[in-house]
């Protein structure tokens, strides 16, 4: 009955409010034409108010927004992969490796991936895509201050190679909560964008290729570059993931896996293709 009248406030009960209603007005009287319900729902797992319509969905606009914050998401990623990649040759004469320990150094990095990008489906399914960004985002600037000190300051490779293993761990991460994120906004909106997506990853480590190129031309040491490089990219992806969809839309955006299991993807003879070649 509570629930009919509307809620208890500081001085009495409150009067209940039902969807907005549009009325278009004759000569005669009102017609209600629509009843609109537009809510607000705050989603505490990607941190953002969301407006939804009367199914629950989230609006177009909403979206939308996800949708532009994919773009940035992904161009940040790969702007964070370039600023290492660009100084690699600067970092082999600075820690004075052959060819070889470079490519047993850079081993870790690929280490710390395999091993993120399984372990990311355990972590998107409980935080949804934008905790698995964050996370991801986290590891990777534990990872870059670690390579940072371990080049400018203690010229330890050892460290270089722990940094280089979180680098690769937080970047598994990132990369599958990000595409989590990009294929629910391409269900949502009925539109084919994954290829947009990557296309603003790989701009991303264009330009980030030729600052990179720049400052190494210029002396610019290692560790200050990619430490400026790591925190811009940590402060820009922060603040667009608080746009990204809701879990729950994430899961209706989802194709139905009911009864499937965690690993069945990886049991699906394309995936081993894919993974094959």
């Amino acid at each position: 009955r509570r629930g009919r009248r509307g809620h208890a406030g500081p001085f009495g009960d409150v009067p209940h409010r039902g969807p907005r209603r549009e009325i278009r007005l004759t000569p005669g009287h009102g017609e209600i034409v629509s009843n609109r319900f537009d809510s607000k729902r705050f989603d505490y797992r990607s941190g953002s108010a969301v407006t939804t319509t009367r199914t629950g969905r989230p609006t177009t606009a909403h979206v939308r927004s996800a949708r532009d914050a994919v773009y940035v998401v992904f161009a940040a990623n790969g702007f964070a992969f370039a600023a290492w990649a660009s100084r690699i040759p600067d970092a082999k004469a600075e820690l004075a490796l052959t060819s070889g320990q470079l490519g047993l150094l850079l081993l870790a990095l690929s280490a710390g991936a395999v091993i993120g990008l399984p372990s990311s489906g355990w972590l998107a399914e409980w935080y949804g895509g934008a905790g698995a960004v964050r996370l991801g985002v986290g590891a990777l600037l534990t990872g870059v201050a670690a390579i940072a000190i371990g080049i400018d300051v203690a010229d330890s490779v050892p460290l270089v190679a722990a940094g280089l293993f979180a680098t690769g761990l937080g970047t598994g991460v990132w990369d599958v909560g990000m595409n989590l994120e990009g294929a629910a906004v391409e269900r949502l909106l009925e539109r084919n964008l994954m290829p947009r997506f990557h296309a603003a990853f790989s701009g991303g480590t264009v330009v980030s290729a030729l600052i990179g190129a720049g400052l190494a031309w210029a002396e610019v040491p290692i560790g200050a570059h990619v430490t400026v490089a790591a925190v811009l990219v940590a402060a820009v992806t922060l603040r667009a993931t608080t746009a990204f969809l809701p879990r729950s839309d994430e899961d209706r955006a989802a194709p139905d896996a009911t009864g499937l299991g965690v690993l069945w993807a990886w049991r699906e003879p394309r995936t081993i293709l894919i993974g094959v070649l």
